[in-house]
């Protein structure tokens, strides 16, 4: 297991809450994780997974970028934007609402084909990991994913967790 400050074996120096999620440990810290805490573990969880596929994964190394990393996908370079989705739909379950706005005082940024070229979500939910492209999020404010099927069997316009598995 990682120790606070210890170099991690995925190329990151991580929290000891979080190394104890991102190895399986039997300890749940979900309800005491801040904001970033719950983005970190969901890199973490992107890039082990990145790791698996065989993927190189690079980082900006400041915060300006409109992306997290940037994932070499057999010699193509991806920018990749990472989210912790566990946001509660207000009216249906087995739904979650991915929040994709940024507010900067009195103007809202959404994500641009330009920006962003693949959206990976981590669903603590599920312990899955789902990657968008441009054309289902960019422009968009909010992404409802359904990792349950609806009660009124509804599936129009529904986006399924199991159709983007990565």
């Amino acid at each position: 297991m990682c120790i606070k400050g210890e170099f991690c074996g995925i190329g990151v120096v991580v929290a000891p809450q979080l190394a104890m999620l991102v190895t399986g440990v039997q300890f749940s810290y979900a309800a005491l994780m801040d904001t970033n805490d719950k983005g970190d573990l969901a890199l973490f969880k992107v890039i082990l997974r990145a790791s698996q596929k065989g993927y190189i994964i690079s980082k900006p190394l400041n915060d300006s970028a409109r992306y997290d990393l940037v994932i070499d996908v057999d010699g193509v370079l991806k920018k990749a934007q990472v989210k912790y989705g566990d946001g509660k739909s207000t009216n249906a379950n087995g739904v979650i609402r991915v929040g994709l706005e940024k507010r900067y005082g009195n103007s809202t940024l959404v994500y641009t084909d330009k920006d962003v070229d693949l959206l990976l979500v981590y669903m603590p939910t599920t312990d899955t990991i789902c990657a968008f492209s441009p054309d289902l999020f960019a422009g968009k404010k909010n992404l409802y994913i359904r990792y349950q099927p609806a009660k009124n069997k509804q599936s129009r316009n529904c986006i399924f967790a199991a159709d983007y598995l990565w």
